[in-house]
């Protein structure tokens, strides 16, 4: 049987489209995603790489209807901006355990419909699954944050020496780490307070003290994204800022520092 040119160039096209067809098949297959977490939606292997983003949250005082705001849009920022893969994981500064809390969320981001195939997948039900598995949780985590009342201290120094060492041990086993801390910097505690006329604000001095040295911190060169919010209780701002300048760079962040009014 012969087959003419219009006909060859129809063989042609259906051929190469049933290759790409069988080889899409076949990467779906052969390319097999890592066992994940039902809870944390990360890889449960050990050796699996994939960058780490943390948030802290100071909600020692109780967050005005104007901080809520800021939050959830910093916190929305920070989500939106996720890779595929990257884990979230959001901490408060907590005057009940003088340091960090226990992770108030702390998952990796799932596939958003827009990044998956049609031909292999279903777009729909991966928008979906990120919704209602991370999206919403967010959601829940802010109108939590918006409940609660404040604290008696606020140990913002001995929360970052927690990080520090949450920074020590994951230390080369992610392939990118990225800190961001939504806080007025007023740490209050019985050792130590920002709070006065009459505060000690000089860093060069405090640092040589033994509340210094135990709460001293090192952000390995991590960047740092410093949310810093304005509070009127800061009576000797230039100070207070000042103090924090010399902290991150000794602590040796690779800090931005951005003043929310």
């Amino acid at each position: 049987m012969r087959f003419s040119r219009k006909d060859k160039h129809g063989l042609a096209i259906m051929g190469l489209a049933g290759v790409i067809i069988i080889g899409l098949l076949v990467a779906q297959f052969a390319i097999a995603p890592l066992p994940t977490d039902k809870k944390t939606l990360c890889p449960k292997s050990d050796d699996a790489q994939y960058s780490q983003v943390f948030l802290l949250v100071d909600n020692t005082d109780k967050l005005t209807a104007r901080r809520q705001t800021d939050l959830r849009r910093e916190l929305r920022n920070v989500a939106n901006n996720l890779e595929l893969g990257e884990r979230l994981t959001v901490y408060e500064i907590s005057s009940e355990r003088n340091g960090l809390s226990l992770p108030v969320f702390d998952m990796c981001r799932p596939t958003r419909g827009e990044e998956v195939s049609a031909w292999t997948s279903a777009p729909k039900q991966a928008e979906k699954k990120y919704k209602e598995s991370f999206e919403r949780l967010l959601e829940e985590l802010l109108s939590g944050f918006s409940e609660q009342i404040g604290s008696p201290t606020s140990p913002i120094l001995e929360s970052f020496a927690d990080l520090s060492k949450q920074l020590r041990i994951i230390d080369g086993s992610r392939t990118e780490v990225r800190v961001y801390i939504f806080s007025d910097l007023m740490h209050n505690t019985d050792g130590y307070s920002q709070y006065g006329r009459g505060a000690t604000l000089d860093f060069d001095a405090w640092k040589k003290t033994p509340y210094g040295n135990r709460t001293g911190a090192n952000f390995r060169n991590y960047p740092v994204t410093v949310l810093y919010l304005i509070n009127s209780a800061i009576t000797r701002p230039v100070e207070h800022r000042e103090f924090w300048l010399k902290y991150f760079n000794a602590a040796e962040a690779e800090y931005t520092w951005e003043p929310l009014q």
